[in-house]
């Protein structure tokens, strides 16, 4: 575990999977990720690579040949070197390995550096393409912010709503099918109806059909997770990243909302594809470089 911290906040992440366990307010002691109680999830931020959801029949192929594929890659298993850069800011590497081979064909780096800001969380996902072709992947971050925020409060997860940056009349969502049992695509694009063009409330309910996930046509940079009487927030900026997905359980004992900058989807309901054909991937031609970066401000 490698901690970082500044003035006003101090956060712990783990060499497995790069996950933020916990980002603690000073001032108030207040854990603001999920404690990961295994009744109800047992996860707190994953980061996800090289790919996000899953694969149709869990899997697909890179040239013909058939490779598996864990839902949501294997960065969120995997475990990553960490080098201390200061007080405040963390880096952690995954490298190909054989491990990763089995699923994912390609010599790659992919690092995370978490730096802390004022209260600010910073996160900038960086992939490099080892190989002597293009490369193929989906990138991400799966953090679960406690709701209520504070503590003290006597808030209820129906006290929250978000709001969007840009504002927007209309939000348009992925459609999902379970017929497998796992949520993939089904091709068509819904209007969230729950949303009034201004803020969308945050209620259990919204979720009976599990995730929601943005589409890039949204153009959204960001989100902001607040309570009604105006004393906490969660601010997320992703300019990087062209999709947004929001998730929590629908029961009343997942106190939490995942906030989750997504470049890349699930599959498609019944098709089972080419890795370089992949609606929605990032492609890094060969021995190139690219970055992502999430930011979490928090009040």
């Amino acid at each position: 575990m490698k901690t970082i911290e500044n003035e006003y906040f101090q956060a712990q992440i783990n060499e497995v999977g790069a996950e933020l366990t916990s980002l603690i307010d000073k001032k108030s002691g207040v854990n603001c990720i999920w404690d990961g109680d295994p009744d109800v999830w047992a996860k707190h931020a994953p980061n996800l690579f090289p790919a996000i959801g899953r694969s149709m029949n869990d899997h697909y192929y890179v040239d013909g040949k058939k490779y598996e594929m864990p839902q949501h890659g294997v960065g969120f298993f995997h475990k990553y070197s960490a080098e201390q850069l200061s007080s405040n800011r963390v880096k952690f590497t995954m490298r190909s390995d054989d491990e990763t081979k089995r699923y994912y064909p390609f010599e790659f780096e992919f690092s995370i550096k978490f730096e802390l800001v004022g209260r600010r969380l910073r996160m900038i996902d960086t992939v490099k393409n080892l190989n002597d072709k293009p490369m193929s992947f989906a990138v991400g971050t799966h953090p679960a912010f406690n709701v209520p925020i504070g503590s003290t409060s006597n808030d209820r997860f129906e006290d929250y709503y978000l709001t969007f940056d840009p504002s927007v009349k209309t939000l348009k969502y992925h459609e999902f099918t379970f017929k497998t049992g796992v949520p993939l695509r089904t091709g068509k694009i819904l209007k969230l109806n729950e949303y009034n063009g201004n803020f969308l409330p945050l209620t259990h309910e919204l979720f009976k059909d599990g995730l929601i996930v943005m589409t890039e046509s949204n153009s959204l940079n960001g989100v902001s997770l607040k309570s009604k009487d105006g004393k906490h927030s969660v601010t997320a900026h992703f300019n990087d990243f062209p999709q947004l997905c929001l998730w929590t359980q629908n029961d009343p004992k997942a106190k939490f909302l995942c906030i989750e900058p997504f470049y890349g989807v699930s599959d498609k309901y019944g098709d089972e594809i080419e890795l370089k054909n992949k609606e929605g991937n990032c492609v890094l031609d060969e021995h190139q470089e690219r970055s992502f970066i999430i930011d979490y401000d928090i009040e």
